[in-house]
């Protein structure tokens, strides 16, 4: 049986060139996926990993302290609020981990705590309601301050997972002013904050690397079937709705010799052909008889 002849016409030549732009595009997403990935793993890596374990030793010797200070006056533009995330200028880190799991010992509770302000659903009645409580512990022979949620009694606690960052002038606030320490007392410039805090854009990082990857997923399956069979390309399945493919192509080709161009576009008296992102489109020339013209019944 004789093999069939490979088409070797412009929309078999158009085609090729587009396949391999989708291959390259998807080469390219690849590069960004194993790049961002790579940029961003300590932050990944964290969601599952959660707390490590906590070098104590290397803590005393890196972790500068700070005096408590006298107190002092908040102002109307201070930034008194204590963030939800962490930023890595502003953390304690050891290599590339930033959330540890570690001891406790005598962990004493401030009389300190922060609240939430809620509104009475279908009234306007506030109450306010402890979102959080301070404690200070010794954490490798340093006074550390530690920020946790109302149900977490760390007197009672004997590990927790948290991240250093960096003190709340809130809490700087408070801090100097409980009497609780005198003004030369020495703490860690660094905070524990154990309510689940996240590191900068962790989540969005996993978000974003795992639509990226479907994404290259979908795209692979769709490029492995078109190189399987070019039928399956967008400038082949076009051409379906106008008939059996391989006929339309042969009437493209032969009309598209004797083209004229206008706007950027191939004309002939059947089809108008324009180069698209991923695909040569190829559609009915409805204008090929004049303008159109509607004439309404008398």
């Amino acid at each position: 049986m004789r093999k069939k002849e490979t088409p070797k016409g412009t929309v078999y030549k158009s085609m090729k060139k587009h396949r391999l732009k989708f291959l390259v595009t998807e080469f390219l997403l690849v590069v960004l996926l194993i790049s961002y990935f790579s940029a961003s793993y300590e932050y990944i890596s964290n969601i599952f990993v959660g707390g490590v374990a906590f070098d104590e030793a290397r803590f005393a010797k890196e972790a500068e302290t700070i005096e408590v200070g006298e107190p002092f006056e908040l102002h109307r533009n201070d930034n008194v609020s204590i963030n939800d995330y962490a930023l890595r200028p502003d953390s304690y880190w050891q290599d590339n981990r930033y959330e540890f799991a570690l001891d406790l010992r005598c962990a004493k509770k401030l009389a300190i705590s922060y609240s939430n302000q809620t509104t009475l659903s279908g009234s306007d009645e506030t109450y306010d309601e402890i979102s959080s409580n301070l404690y200070v512990a010794d954490i490798g022979g340093i006074k550390t301050l530690v920020l946790a949620y109302p149900h977490q009694n760390l007197a009672d606690i004997e590990s927790i997972d948290g991240i250093f960052t960096a003190i709340p002038l809130i809490v700087a606030h408070d801090v100097a002013a409980s009497g609780a320490f005198k003004p030369t007392d020495e703490i860690c410039k660094y905070m524990i904050d154990t309510r689940g805090i996240e590191m900068e854009s962790e989540r969005f990082d996993l978000i974003f690397c795992a639509v990226l990857f479907g994404i290259i997923i979908y795209l692979a399956a769709k490029l492995a079937l078109q190189i399987a069979d070019y039928h399956f390309t967008p400038t082949y399945r076009q051409l379906a709705k106008y008939g059996p493919i391989d006929e339309i192509e042969a009437q493209v080709d032969a009309e598209l010799a004797d083209a004229r161009k206008e706007k950027k576009q191939l004309v002939t008296a059947s089809w108008i052909v324009s180069e698209d992102t991923f695909k040569l489109k190829i559609v009915k020339n409805h204008m090929k008889h004049g303008k159109f013209v509607y004439t309404p019944k008398v």
